[in-house]
């Protein structure tokens, strides 16, 4: 296959395996046959069929969702570890996303906020992520302690960054809970989030390969789609083993939305006591508390309740040792979306600036910023323009008409 950014198929260590028809059955173990995986208490073994190569681990896994036999929930609580072994996770399976200690799977759990009023423009960037491998060796009775070694990032878009949403919800792009935000380019942010996908192996001995990832995220079907159209990352040209989405596996447990069956971010970490200094709609936010989620609703599968009275206390503690974890910040930690100096935050910007379309059109906003930053287009939307509603009429002139997202 032509156009990808690596060599296809996927350079991960290729067994001489049997044609993949589809379901390799369990086989019984045999101790003469065993080999023990990494030190989290776990053992594979590698009898009967050889293990299964990136590809057919994959449609496997596929396979199983796609008719009903695994639930996202099982699979992801497989995969870290907890509850019963799934007969869908065969020891093919095992041996592929265990191979040795320094060969793991990773879970990615990626987040965009886009302006409100033109999706093209992306304003922020969250990604967090989480070693299958330290999760498994970490177990304790809290389990969210077993959090405490994830990462999570937080770009906002230097061309865009001025914008920030509020007429359809409040963003809070300066509010990030689990570390410091980094002001990069559109382009950089692609680059980090290709990275993020493309984890190589530089610890064996064995030629380099690339780490299976399983993508975590809540309704994440939009997300995916415009990451390809706005963003240029077309997820499916990564080694992403499986997609999960936290709404989903909410259904699958009979978690229910106050409005409908598909659940919100939010009432789904209020159903886990965790309620205050979340602040979503922040990319960073969303990405750290989606894998939060995830993680729970898994746990929540195979254990016992969680005590939710303590989930507030515990969600605080975590966020201080994730914050020590994500010591990396992707570009300037200081830009001014006022006037674009790097030497101050908007805060305390005191800069006279000017915008002569304000001072026609809103007077008292013209001294707020210059007229590049204006977020008044030439053009206003003729159908908001026409529209008989007040609200949408009101926010004609945010859009153009080909961005029109109100009708």
């Amino acid at each position: 296959m032509s156009g990808l950014p690596f060599p296809f198929p996927f350079p991960f260590p290729q067994q001489t395996a049997q044609p993949f028809t589809g379901l390799y059955p369990p086989q019984a173990p045999d101790p003469s046959q065993a080999s023990h995986g990494p030190s989290y208490g776990h053992s594979y073994w590698r009898e009967g069929p050889p293990p299964m190569n990136f590809l057919q681990c994959k449609t496997y896994l596929a396979a199983g969702l796609q008719n009903g036999g695994l639930r996202q929930v099982d699979a992801l609580a497989h995969i870290l570890g907890i509850g019963p072994r799934s007969t869908w996770f065969t020891n093919d399976i095992e041996s592929f996303l265990y191979y040795n200690d320094s060969k793991h799977a990773q879970i990615l759990s990626i987040d965009a906020e886009w302006y409100e009023s033109n999706h093209r423009k992306i304003t922020e960037l969250g990604i967090g992520s989480l070693s299958v491998y330290t999760v498994r060796a970490a177990r304790t009775k809290n389990f969210i302690d077993c959090l405490d070694s994830m990462k999570v990032h937080h770009m906002r878009i230097l061309e865009n960054a001025h914008m920030v949403n509020g007429r359809r919800c409040a963003g809070h792009p300066e509010d990030f809970q689990f570390g410091r935000t980094g002001f990069v380019p559109q382009s950089q942010a692609k680059s980090v989030l290709h990275k993020h996908l493309m984890k190589y192996n530089y610890a064996s001995m064995q030629p380099l390969y690339l780490q299976p990832i399983v993508i975590v995220g809540h309704a994440i079907g939009n997300d995916v789609d415009e990451f390809k159209k706005y963003l240029g990352v077309d997820l499916g040209q990564y080694p992403v083993l499986i997609t999960l989405d936290t709404q989903v596996m909410a259904r699958e447990l009979g978690i229910k939305g106050s409005k409908g069956p598909n659940i919100s971010l939010q009432d789904l970490l209020l159903h886990y006591g965790i309620e205050k200094d979340t602040y979503l709609h922040n990319a960073g936010n969303d990405a750290g508390l989606t894998m939060i989620a995830a993680c729970l609703l898994a746990n929540d599968r195979y254990t016992n309740k969680l005590d939710t009275s303590q989930s507030q206390k515990d969600f605080e503690q975590l966020k201080l040792q994730i914050r020590g974890n994500s010591y990396r910040v992707y570009g300037c930690q200081r830009h001014c979306t006022r006037c674009n100096c790097a030497t101050h935050m908007i805060s305390d910007c005191k800069k006279k600036l000017f915008c002569p379309r304000c001072a026609e059109l809103q007077p008292e906003n013209a001294d707020t910023h210059s007229m590049n930053k204006c977020l008044i287009v030439s053009t206003p939307c003729e159908r908001c323009s026409a529209s008989p509603k007040p609200k949408l009429h009101q926010h004609a002139d945010t859009h153009l008409t080909e961005d029109c997202l109100f009708n």
